[in-house]
């Protein structure tokens, strides 16, 4: 397979699109169920799936593939976009369907399949006013296509000639980001992108993908090394949102947790705990200096480092910890991290 060389400025714009995409989709769902127009339990499930699509983009942007097996099935990938794209759709009364095997697996990883099927989906139901229909289909031969097909209102022979061009957009709000990334995701997948359109009578973007064999089980990640078992914990971050979501998840496996905002009420407390998870980058200082401190004087038995830094810092002596949990992870990651797989086992 081809190397890409990329731009990480375009790369981050990129991401950051998608993740707009898929917070707008949150936004959707949301609407609908306080409206009571569809069942709260489906909203949360299409919320779960957009915010963990966003949370992967974020991952991938800061260089963690560890959680991205090399393949994904296109067809379960598309059933989840419909469905994301629902509220979308709705509110432009775009009809939405897929025609495709029960299966199809590719050599591509999930997340980026997702964000390159997520984008022309999106622009395709974004181009109509008020009525039309997208198709998705999936073909299997010597290799596996998808069509995206509108009957919207196409494009001319000089726009399918600058659409994927950077910065170029055909909608006011546009601003020329999706179509960029789609056209380097497939290419880094090498796969190959087409575009088929006729100016007022709709669009196809055809994507052809390397075939795969479904895995026979997917493994962990391994990022972190094996955790330790963890029954108090201290938790050191100054954002609340972040903090209060770490305290409420771990308490609800019965766990006893203190929390700090600050590093200078981290190092107040008097209380010996199992593991210390600590931000990296707090308000009133280093974490790393909370960090040389529980050690000095022994106030945790473990200490997990937090961090959104796309590479973590190199750290020795009394500083360093004994792992480090990057950001943004998910509850399993969490769990990993300090033990509670290893804790409900040895609870039963």
């Amino acid at each position: 397979m081809k190397t890409h060389k990329h731009d990480p400025t375009e790369l981050s714009t990129a991401a950051t699109h998608d993740i707009a995409n898929a917070l707008s989709t949150v936004l959707g769902w949301a609407r609908l169920a306080r409206t009571g127009e569809v069942p709260t339990q489906e909203a949360i499930e299409a919320i779960e799936a957009a915010a963990s699509a966003a949370h992967r983009t974020a991952r991938l942007a800061l260089g963690d593939h560890t959680d991205e097996p090399a393949v994904s099935d296109l067809t379960a990938i598309c059933r989840d976009l419909l469905r994301l794209l629902g509220p979308e759709a709705r509110e432009r009364d775009v009809r939405l369907s897929l025609d495709a095997p029960e299966s199809a697996w590719v050599s591509a990883r999930h997340t980026p399949t997702l964000r390159v099927a997520w984008n022309l989906v999106l622009n395709a139901i974004q181009a109509f006013e008020k009525g039309g229909s997208v198709v998705l289909t999936i073909e299997k031969g010597a290799q596996t296509t998808l069509l995206i097909e509108d009957d919207g209102p196409g494009m001319s022979e000089a726009t399918q000639q600058r659409i994927f061009g950077a910065g170029y957009s055909e909608r006011p709000n546009g601003h020329g980001i999706g179509l960029t990334a789609v056209r380097q995701l497939v290419a880094d997948a090498g796969g190959l992108l087409s575009l088929d359109s006729t100016l007022g009578e709709g669009t196809r973007f055809r994507i052809a993908l390397d075939n795969a064999s479904e895995p026979f089980e997917r493994k962990s990640s391994g990022f972190l090394p094996r955790a330790v078992v963890a029954q108090r914990i201290l938790i050191v971050e100054d954002d609340d949102g972040v903090r209060d979501l770490l305290v409420t998840t771990l308490r609800l496996r019965g766990l006893a947790v203190d929390a700090a905002r600050t590093a200078e009420e981290a190092m107040s407390l008097e209380q010996r705990y199992d593991v210390a998870l600590v931000d990296l980058t707090l308000g009133d200082g280093s974490g790393l200096e909370v960090v040389r401190w529980l050690r000095e004087r022994k106030s945790a038995r473990t200490v997990v480092a937090m961090s959104g830094l796309p590479q973590m810092p190199q750290v020795d002596g009394e500083s360093a910890p004994d792992r480090w949990l990057r950001k943004p992870f998910d509850s399993r990651q969490l769990f990993e991290a300090l033990g509670l797989e290893a804790l409900q086992e040895a609870t039963g």
